[in-house]
């Protein structure tokens, strides 16, 4: 009697244990999700994302994946303000104000050079399928001769309208000149980047020699042992650029980056 106790007793502590041993069934806890994508990273410029958001899911703007229209208007206006802020720093020369008078000679140039065009299209087409090289070439270069003056007169036209551009060009703002400190700073980043562009061409003349798995491996080597002086050149080019820019803005309001 007592050993039935004690079997009945054993068995029902092991199935309580088995049962709690289970995995449970259904879906994951959230804590320990595997599928929950991480949030898109914004600008820091940006600032916060706006707090209250609509519950409506769209696509955002600039691949930054799927949010609420809230959102996406918040990256879409941050990336219009990025782009005209960009486009303000960019200051290009005014082109060159083209009269009512100048804009008629210009179509008058083309015309008489679409008549000609033409006219030469239809003697060449005359001569047939079946016309050698030789042929067409000495229709053409009669044609040119018998209407010399024609051509003559396209050829002054379209001097005529250059200079006409030219002296009515803006003139373009006056670059300040780098002082001694930029100078320094862009001497010696040319002198880098010399240095890197003769470590190419070595490697290339090398290359030229090497087989196919030996050039795979010489480049990876090339670019892991240049690795950081090529990021000291871009760093170092970015930083004399912006210093270029500030120096330019400050006494023209022009930008020059041409140093570079």
């Amino acid at each position: 009697m007592k050993s039935s106790i004690l079997l009945t007793f054993i068995f029902l502590v092991g199935g309580s244990f088995l049962i709690s041993a289970k995995p449970p069934q259904g879906k994951p806890d959230k804590e320990f999700s595997t599928d929950k994508k991480p949030r898109p990273m914004f600008p820091r410029h940006w600032g916060k994302p706006p707090i209250a958001q609509t519950k409506d899911v769209v696509k955002l703007p600039g691949k930054f994946g799927k949010g609420s229209s809230t959102l996406a208007s918040w990256i879409k206006e941050n990336i219009k303000k990025d782009i005209e802020k960009k486009n303000s720093e960019i200051k290009r020369p005014q082109k060159p104000e083209i009269s009512e008078d100048l804009k008629a000679k210009i179509d008058a140039v083309k015309q008489l050079e679409k008549a000609i065009h033409t006219e030469i299209k239809t003697q060449v087409e005359a001569l047939g399928k079946e016309a050698t090289r030789e042929e067409i070439k000495a229709t053409v270069e009669a044609f040119k001769e018998s209407n010399k003056d024609r051509f003559e007169e396209i050829k002054e036209a379209h001097a005529a309208i250059k200079e006409n551009i030219n002296v009515n060009r803006p003139e373009k703002p006056k670059r300040p000149e780098l002082n001694e400190e930029l100078k320094a700073k862009v001497d010696a980043l040319h002198a880098k980047r010399k240095e890197m562009h003769e470590a190419q061409k070595e490697l290339h003349k090398n290359l030229k020699e090497a087989s196919t798995e030996d050039r795979k491996e010489m480049i990876a080597a090339f670019k892991e042992a240049n690795k950081a002086k090529h990021e000291e050149i871009k760093a170092q080019a970015k930083e004399v650029k912006e210093e270029i820019r500030e120096l330019a803005e400050s006494e023209s309001g022009a930008t020059r980056t041409s140093d570079l």
